[in-house]
Order: structure tokens, then sequence, then C-alpha cells
């Protein structure tokens, strides 16, 4: 990589940021700038070769920006002349739109052509015209760990249409992906490598073996399984012949810069506050678990996470839709329902909604925003509700339920001398949306089973804008009802946390004599490869 583009990605970066600040928008740290500038660069050299590649800088650190940047060098070195980004949807769809509209050459000051980018959702992509001419098609897939880790309509339909294409996959946490996932993903774009499909698989199959030998170590001693180098060094012995991580990642996802590791923390390890539960509540619940058998539909975890997160989110899903459809019919399931509504109550009468409610109400009285986030519509509007009346109906709380946060609301969340906001979100808004500035609390009402997602939530406030101030341990509230379900939720989201941090790090430091060689893991695939 050369020292010309990446002071030629600078220009581009700093004549972006300069427009963006215009339009309202925080500026970068200098060390910021310089970091984006040899990401821009790198995947410019990486996608003038034709290579399908993954971008995976942590949250927050403005990858749309690099990629933006990045298409734009490729298209005035005419390596391609047409841009398309996919959006999960059209929040995200809005915001590229708006800030492609920052992008223009320093050479010319002049945007790019307004035919260069075509920006679609993913459900608008299968109206998308394939490519006649694919290697002049820059495809750029935003969050592309979602939707990408199994086989579906719009995995099919992507990988279809990026054939032959240059592609970009901009995700911040590839590593917290199961393998399955990982590898499903970096399958997409495969077509710009002869080998890609058998590295990609090659990969998989040492990380598959990597993770058994590491749980029967760890089974076999006392030793703590993340942090006791023994360990490690035991799975990776374990595996050391299975060839494939070093070349997958080399050619796939990009290296890290490890100035980004000096200015970004990650977020901290997930820490239970456990919440007791009546004899008489407790007993409820274990007669209300018996629901989907009785009405022969909505068993599984699914039924489990709605009846830990409220009795609301219980009765407006498919059990609970079922168990009232029978009452209708018959007068002794009438009864029992009745009876069963009684016994588990309704807002704060459940007590995780209680904890929940109590504690940002707290918050927000000494001063503090606070976003909660949950994965119900029942709960989003229930805890709001609760978190109102906890405060004395004098607190502000929002729970927008549209595809996208009013600016008003996140003008106020921002700034930490407005009057204190509690923010409810569902986790649609845990990725793409900016809320930082406020330096807030955040709650995890409802626990997601993959740690990628508690590091999307984290940030939503923790970004470069405001320089990475994180969020203390202390203002994060994960209430966690005493009882088996919840409790189980709560020890395999950390455990696979855990074991990702192991296995998988979510940071990723290249060779720093020669940053272009190949990237691993740090620690791990480092010495899978040595």
């Amino acid at each position: 990589m050369t020292s010309v583009l990446v002071s030629t990605a600078r220009r581009w970066l700093t004549a972006y940021n300069e427009s963006a600040q215009a339009g309202g928008a925080m500026g970068v740290s200098s060390a910021l700038l310089d970091i984006q500038a040899r990401r821009a660069a790198l995947i410019t050299k990486r996608l003038s070769a034709g290579t399908a590649l993954v971008l995976p800088d942590p949250v927050g650190t403005g990858k749309t920006g690099v990629a933006l940047v990045a298409a734009g060098m490729l298209v005035e070195a005419a390596k391609v002349s047409r841009v398309v980004v996919v959006a999960p949807n059209e929040a995200v769809q809005k915001l590229w739109r708006d800030r492609s509209k920052w992008l223009a050459s320093p050479g010319t000051g002049k945007r790019l052509p307004a035919k260069t980018f075509r920006i679609v959702t993913r459900k608008r992509l299968a109206d998308a015209r394939q490519p006649i001419r694919p290697e002049e098609v820059l495809v750029v897939v935003d969050e592309a760990h979602r939707g990408l880790q199994s086989g579906g309509d719009f995995h099919d339909r992507l990988e279809e249409w990026a054939k032959g294409c240059h592609v970009l996959l901009v995700t911040a946490t590839p590593f917290q992906l199961s393998t399955q996932g990982l590898t499903k993903m970096l399958g997409i774009g495969q077509a710009a490598s002869d080998n890609g499909k058998a590295v990609v698989e090659a990969y998989g199959a040492a990380v598959v073996s990597l993770a058994k030998a590491y749980r029967v170590a760890v089974q076999r001693s006392s030793l703590d399984p993340v942090n006791e180098p023994a360990v490690l060094a035991a799975t990776v012995r374990a595996v050391a012949k299975r060839p494939g991580a070093a070349a997958v990642l080399g050619t796939r996802i990009l290296p890290s810069d490890p100035g980004l590791l000096l200015l970004r923390k990650e977020p901290p390890p997930l820490k239970k506050t456990s919440v007791e539960v009546s004899a008489k509540w407790r007993e409820a619940y274990h007669v209300a678990r018996v629901v989907p058998e009785l009405v022969g539909t909505g068993k599984g975890d699914m039924f489990n996470r709605r009846l830990v997160s409220c009795s609301e989110a219980l009765w407006g899903g498919k059990a609970g839709q079922q168990l009232r459809q029978r009452a209708a019919e018959s007068p002794s399931v009438e009864a029992f329902a009745a009876n069963l509504r009684k016994a588990l109550g309704k807002a704060r009468q459940h007590p995780k909604v209680a904890a929940t409610s109590e504690w940002a109400a707290t918050q927000a009285k000494d001063g503090r925003h606070v976003l909660v986030f949950c994965v119900f519509a029942e709960t989003q509007q229930t805890l709001a509700a609760a978190t109102r009346l906890a405060g004395g109906g004098r607190l502000s709380v929002e729970a927008p339920t549209g595809s996208v946060i009013p600016k008003a609301v996140v003008d106020r969340f921002q700034d930490p001398k407005r009057r204190p906001l509690v923010l409810v979100l569902q986790d649609r808004f845990s990725e793409s949306i900016d809320l930082d500035g406020g330096h807030p609390c955040i709650v995890h009402h409802d626990l997601p089973w993959t740690p990628a997602r508690v590091t999307q939530r984290w940030g939503r406030v923790v970004r470069a804008e405001s320089e990475f101030k994180p969020v203390a341990q202390a203002d994060i509230f994960v209430p966690v009802l005493d009882l088996d379900a919840d409790n189980r939720l709560f020890d395999t989201v950390k455990a696979r946390a855990g074991i990702g941090d192991l296995l998988l790090p979510p940071s990723v430091l290249a060779d720093l004599q020669d940053p272009d060689e190949y990237a691993l893991p740090d620690t791990l695939l480092h010495r899978l490869r040595d």
C-alpha cells in the first residue's frame, strides 16, 4: 500500500468530513482520520485486484464514510463505473443517501454523477437489474452479518446478483457470528477468487475443530477458559494441521489497523442483576410454561423469551393468541386463561418490567439519559408506560414505533445538558443509528442470543464523534429473572461472548511488518499460522 494512495484517501475523507460538518455532523479526530485513510486506501487496493472483502472495523468508527470514499476512489480510478449499496432497511437506506451527498472528488470539488450510486434496500434488491458488466460494479452490503448467516431469499439473491462484481461487506461484528454464519457470509462474492469456496470451507472446518477441542480442554481442567493460555495452546495444537484459516482471512477480511485498538474500547463483560421473583409469581410462571402444550403452538425459545420479557409480550405471541382463541370457544379454557392472566399480572406487576422501569427512572432522576433495548413491540410500549409511572409522571419517555427516530428526539438524547430522556427501542434500532454525545446509561431488558447484538447496542452511543467515551459497567443494567429460562439465556450469551473472544476475537491484528500480507484474529490464528 503506497503512501500516495493513503494521501489521496485522506484528501477524500477530509473533504467528506468538511461537508458532513457543514451539514451539522460532528467531526472526527485527526488520529482517526489517519486510520480511516489507511482503511480506505487498503480497500481501494484490494478491490482493484477484484477481491471480495469484509470491512470488520468496530461499531462507531466511521465505516460508512470509509466505504463511500473507497467507492469514490475506485470510480475516479475507472476501476468501477457503478456502485450499488444494499441497506438492511429504509432507515439505513436514507442514512447512506444522505451521507453519499457529502462525497465529492477533492481534485475537482464535484460530486460523482448521480447515476454512479444506487442505494437499495434488501427487499428491493430483487427488483434491481443484474449487472450486464459485473466487473465494472462495486456492491457494498451494509450490516452484512444480518441475513447472510444462512441460505435464504436475500442470501441466495445477493450471491447470484453479486457474482463477478467487486464486493465489500461492511460489518462490525463478523467474528462474533457462529462459524457457520461467518463462513456463509464470506461465501458472498466468492466468484472473485477461483478457490474462494474451498478456502471458506477449509476455514470453517478449522474453526469447528478448534471449538470442539477447546470445549474438551476446558471440561478436563479447572482453568479459566477465557484467560488461561494453557487451554488456548492445547486447542491450537489440536487443530494446527488444518489448513485454510490464514488463507481465507488474508484474502477475505481486511486486516485491522492497530491504531483502532488504542482509540476504542470494547464493551465490558455482561454482568447481571438478579431479579427476585415472588413465590406467587413463580408459580404463575411455571403454570404459563404449559401453555404451548395446551394450545399446540408457540413452544420454544421465543415463547420463553416473551414470558420473561413482560406479560403483554406473552399474550401477544402465538401461544397467547391461540389461548385467547381457545378461551372464546370453551368456558373451562376461558377460566384458566383469566386466572393465569390475573396471576401473571400486567405492566409493573411483571418483576422484570418493575426492575427495569425503577432503574431507568432512578437514573433519569439523577440527570442521566437512559437507552433501553428490548425485542418485542409489546415490551417496548409496556416499559415506556411503566417508566413514566415509576417517575411519577414527570419523566420524559420516548418509544418510537416508526422506521426512524424523530430528529428532535435524537438531538435531545445526544446532549447531556438537556432534560433527561428515557429512550425505549426495539432491536431494529440497534444498528446504523447514531445516538452518541449524551453519555447515557444502557439497559438490556431483553438479551439477544448472540453477543454481536450486545456490541451493536453499545455502539449506538460509543462512537468516533464523541471520542469513544465508553459506558461504564456500572451504568449498564442487565436484569435477569431468577428463573431457569432467563438464567439460561444470560449464561448462553455470556459463554458465547467468552468463547468468541478466545476463538475469534472481535479485533483483528495485522502483521505490523507488512499489513498487506495477511489478517488473522489476534493470538489464536497467529498461532495457527505459525
